[in-house]
């Protein structure tokens, strides 16, 4: 199991998904039609091939993972590995941009909104304020953006929000990729058992 985990995370971190050794002529002739592709608001491809087997990979090295954990209590899963949070990173205008993907649709009794913004909002704040102790820059911002994380009837006007399309997520700018870093493991923090 340990040797089937350690083959799938060197796939994705290669991004080997199998067809590459293979003669063109068996490719083409081997491979499923593709779906109709799907973008997001920014015009990105959602659903490449390279995405899906990806997704593929990820979901056979969760459920390899979970039968090892099963058998051997102590072992420690790769260090890219996470259970349900996805990460997405981008570099813009200078600073550095994560997504983190929340488990909403896996897990509908949580209100994770609720569990990251906080009375108030004050354990977002909160959240902020301890990225930017530790490291001296502008303040790490964090936004929770995708369905459902505006109340219904609570969008004055009646447009739609950046990222309203997208499923829910955590929206995490910050000026360093350590700052990033340490705001994404906040956040994975605060979603907790999940």
């Amino acid at each position: 199991v340990q040797l089937q985990i350690e083959d799938y995370t060197r796939r994705i971190r290669e991004e080997d998904i199998g067809s590459a050794n293979k003669p063109f002529s068996e490719r083409i002739t081997t491979r499923s039609p593709s779906p109709e592709p799907i973008y997001d608001s920014d015009g990105k491809r959602l659903n490449s091939r390279q995405y899906r087997m990806r997704r593929k990979f990820e979901e056979k090295r969760s459920e390899l993972v979970a039968q090892m954990l099963k058998l051997n209590p102590s072992y420690v899963p790769p260090t890219d590995y996470r259970l349900f949070l996805c990460f997405i990173s981008r570099i813009s205008a200078g600073r550095i941009t994560e997504k983190v993907m929340i488990p909403q649709d896996d897990h509908p009794e949580i209100n994770f909104v609720g569990l990251l913004i906080g009375p108030r909002g004050n354990t977002l704040k909160l959240l902020e304020r301890d990225v930017c102790i530790y490291i001296y820059c502008s303040r790490a911002r964090i936004i929770i953006r995708g369905k459902g994380s505006v109340k219904e009837g609570k969008n004055p006007g009646g447009y739609m929000l950046p990222g309203e399309d997208e499923p829910l997520h955590a929206y995490i700018t910050g000026c360093t990729e350590e700052q990033v870093k340490r705001a994404q493991n906040q956040v994975v923090w605060s979603n907790g058992g999940v």
